[in-house]
């Protein structure tokens, strides 16, 4: 609605209203208010000038009733005095010092050098059987009797002094001070008056012209206070004037000997206007010095908001500009001598221009993390679905072939493990790289998992251009990449899957699982190679899902089962121990070996209770086994596992089997992830007292290296070394350097898989301590390993 009246449509006339308004107001409300204040604060300093006098007064009544106490109580002590009024009573003659020879005028004459507000003193004789004789003395009384003067005025403090005299006889002195008006106009001086009222009348008055205020124009507040006998305060009019007055009762006293008591209050009067006419002129000063501030203080607020107005309209404009997108537009600086919170404001819009511009480059930096593997800078896997839909539906389309290409590097976990992510990451970067020079301009290359790629290429239908086309991408991966210091080979499985296969009516999402259907088999035949995608891949991949989901029922059902292999000494073939063997005996596909189901349960996870399982129901079966020693074999994943030493000591516990019969057989590939970590574990089981023994000897690339950071118990030879020892002069001399080796760290050795006695005899010959195979026993169950091993004293067969 001001709009209407006050038309603003810029906003430098706003500032300059808005900033000036509150100066003029301020101006209007002192104004209106002045007038307000002036007389509260006159009413105030009426009440305080009062309060000052009346206590004054108080303070000086009580003074003079003090005075005149104590003048009394000094006139009780007086032997002088007492002589003298003993001579009156016993009727001397007076005049030579006695009451009526002036004794009394002396009195009074000491008394007021004391106290000059004494006005009268009287005295009483009292004789038994003779009335009483009375004498006054009195300030300035003309008559020859005092006793005719009448008191000029009520007293205002009086005391008795009474004598007790010879013959039972009485004197009593009466000292009275008297309120006049000069006394009264000294007590409040020139800024106000005194009345003396008694019994509701004026006695004295120390102002002319002030007795009317009991008279008909009395207010009735103050009539109120005279019959109520109390205090009270307020005003009223007398003389012509306005006064601030305030009613004191003073106290009942005797006006007259022999007189009623009188009511006697005292009316305190100051003028309605005291102090005011400084304090309007102080007011009157100050307020037009404010006045004067205020519209100074609206003139320099119209001309700042002048300059504020036009940085603002700039900057309005600027920040337009920003919100539009025109991240380099220029922010106006703030005018000179600005305030603080303007410098802030032009400050904060330049870091907000400054914030957009880098949220603008984090909003890219975000859309192209979300297309792109921050890695190595290849599409990820939502770009790539994004790709391979609409590659899919223009080979639908243009009726043009279309091949999904699944790869994944083999022996990169290796080098995670040894070398340490940082490596990996440097690797993948390498390969990403290589694969990326073999790409036509049409491909598409993505990273989807650790170390997982896929490949879209459209036009690839033919079986001869995919195969060279993936030719070319082993070929960039035959070279060894250098890590650090060392170079290690990353090879590289393909798995392709084809458009043609599935026909028009397919879905990209069927070519990219069949390609990584492809790409396992090509991993389940030792990798570096391609595979292309065949309908028997998805039936093999049907029946692994089905051989994991009986596996995880199989201890439940109690289809898996433990054999035992004899481990019999080289030099007297008596039987050392056994070495536990886990089978399957599935209920449709009958016995399963171990090389089949146990990398499917390592590669789930169900190896963890799987291989506890074994442990413990091993222990329990070798407790009673009179001192041979149980062989158990350990996977990897198992070794990893922190509760790994705690599942041991479980089954110690449970079975009661001596910690040194127990034989854990460990594989090198348990000590190539986490060596610190695993040898942390094989000391940990080392402090139990069980034994430990290096599994597949001579099968990795870091036996030595394994025996310099761990000291095994044993050391078993792979049967591969034992196979061709006969006829192979090579392998003798392995074989022999594996059996020097242990003899060397004083290691036992342990030959698998001897079958002939012609393998024993070299082994025999060389060194080798213990041996196992079919030529002692097959794994066999307990019970008939029980009855092979009762036989203490006989040969094993």
């Amino acid at each position: 609605m001001a709009g209407r009246f006050f038309p603003m449509r810029t906003l430098r006339t706003r500032l300059i209203v808005f900033w000036a308004a509150p100066s003029l107001l301020c101006v209007l409300l002192l104004a209106v208010a002045f007038p307000w204040l002036l007389r509260d604060l006159r009413g105030d300093l009426g009440e305080r000038e009062m309060d000052i006098l009346a206590a004054r007064i108080e303070a000086e009544v009580a003074g003079v009733q003090s005075r005149v106490g104590a003048l009394a109580q000094l006139l009780a002590r007086d032997a002088g005095l007492r002589e003298a009024l003993s001579a009156t009573s016993d009727g001397h003659d007076a005049r030579d010092g006695g009451l009526d020879g002036g004794l009394l005028a002396r009195l009074l004459a000491g008394l007021r050098v004391a106290e000059p507000m004494i006005r009268s003193l009287d005295a009483v004789l009292a004789r038994p059987g003779a009335p009483p004789r009375r004498w006054r003395t009195e300030e300035d009384c003309p008559l020859a009797r005092a006793l005719d003067c009448p008191l000029p005025d009520l007293p205002m403090a009086v005391a008795v002094v009474a004598f007790d005299l010879s013959g039972g006889a009485r004197t009593e002195l009466r000292l009275a001070a008297f309120l006049d008006s000069a006394a009264a106009g000294a007590l409040v001086g020139n800024r106000g008056g005194v009345l003396l009222i008694a019994d509701g009348r004026v006695r004295v008055a120390s102002l002319p012209g002030t007795e009317e205020a009991l008279g008909a124009s009395a207010p009735p507040w103050l009539r109120s206070a005279l019959s109520g006998e109390r205090g009270a305060m307020g005003k009223l009019e007398a003389g012509g004037r306005s006064w601030f007055a305030r009613l004191m009762p003073l106290r009942e006293d005797v006006a007259e000997p022999g007189a009623g008591p009188a009511r006697m209050s005292l009316l305190l009067l100051l003028p309605d206007e005291v102090g005011a006419s400084g304090m309007d002129q102080a007011f009157r000063i100050v307020g037009q010095v404010v006045a004067l501030l205020l519209v100074v203080l609206a003139a320099f607020a119209a001309a700042a908001a002048r300059r504020l107005g036009g940085m603002l309209a700039a900057l309005t404009d600027a920040m337009r500009q920003l919100g539009r997108g025109d991240l380099g537009v220029a922010i106006p600086p703030p005018p000179r001598g600005a305030s603080r919170d303007v410098v802030e404001l032009v400050e904060a819009c330049t870091a907000f221009r400054d914030a957009a511009a880098e949220r603008s480059r984090l909003s890219e930096r975000l859309r192209w993390l979300a297309n792109f593997d921050g890695l190595t800078g290849l599409p990820n896997r939502a770009l790539m679905a994004d790709r391979l839909e609409l590659t899919f539906a223009a080979a639908r389309r243009d009726g043009t072939g279309l091949a999904v290409l699944a790869m994944d590097l083999d022996h990169f976990k290796e080098v995670n493990d040894s070398l340490g992510h940082a490596a990996g990451d440097e690797v993948l970067r390498a390969v990403a790289s290589r694969l990326r020079g073999c790409l036509r301009a049409t491909d598409t290359l993505a990273r989807v998992g650790g170390d997982e790629f896929v490949l879209v290429a459209p036009g690839l239908d033919d079986h001869g251009a995919l195969s060279a086309f993936a030719a070319r991408l082993l070929a960039s991966m035959e070279e060894p990449f250098q890590v650090g210091h060392e170079s290690r080979p990353i090879g590289l499985s393909i798995g392709a899957a084809t458009l043609s296969l599935h026909g028009l009516d397919g879905r990209p999402e069927a070519l990219l699982q069949d390609a990584d259907l492809a790409l396992y088999q090509a991993k389940s035949e030792g990798g570096s190679c391609l595979r292309v995608f065949e309908p028997a891949m998805d039936e093999r991949l049907r029946t692994r899902r089905a051989l994991i989901a009986d596996l995880r029922l199989a201890v439940e059902r109690q289809e898996l089962t433990i054999l035992f292999q004899p481990q019999v000494s080289t030099a007297t073939r008596r039987i050392k121990g056994a070495e536990a063997l886990l089978r399957w005996h599935h209920p449709q596909r009958g016995l399963i070996g171990p090389n089949t189901f146990i990398p499917l349960a390592e590669e789930t996870g169900l190896i963890v209770p799987i291989g506890a399982w074994v442990l413990e129901e091993a222990c329990q079966v070798a407790r009673g086994w009179q001192g041979l020693n149980l062989a158990v074999n350990v996977s990897p994943i198992q070794v990893r596992q922190a509760s790994f030493v705690a599942t041991v000591e479980r089954a110690l516990s449970r079975s009661g089997l001596p910690p040194e019969r127990l034989e854990l057989e460990i594989t090198e590939a348990a000590m190539l992830a986490n060596t610190a970590e695993t040898l942390g574990m094989l000391s940990r089981l080392r402090s139990l007292g069980v034994r430990l023994a290096m599994d597949d000897f001579g099968t990795g690339y870091s036996s030595l290296a394994t025996l310099q950071r761990f000291r095994f118990d044993k050391i078993k030879v792979d049967r591969s070394f034992i196979r061709h020892i006969e006829d192979d002069a090579k392998a003798v001399a392995l074989l022999r350097a594996v059996i020097a080796l242990g003899s060397a760290l004083d290691v036992t050795t342990n030959a698998e898989g001897v079958e002939e006695e012609g393998q024993l005899s070299m082994l025999r010959a060389e060194g080798c301590e213990e041996a196992q195979g079919y030529l002692f026993g097959q794994p066999m169950p307990a019970a008939e390993f029980r009855v092979l091993a009762g036989l203490a004293d006989r040969w094993a067969a």
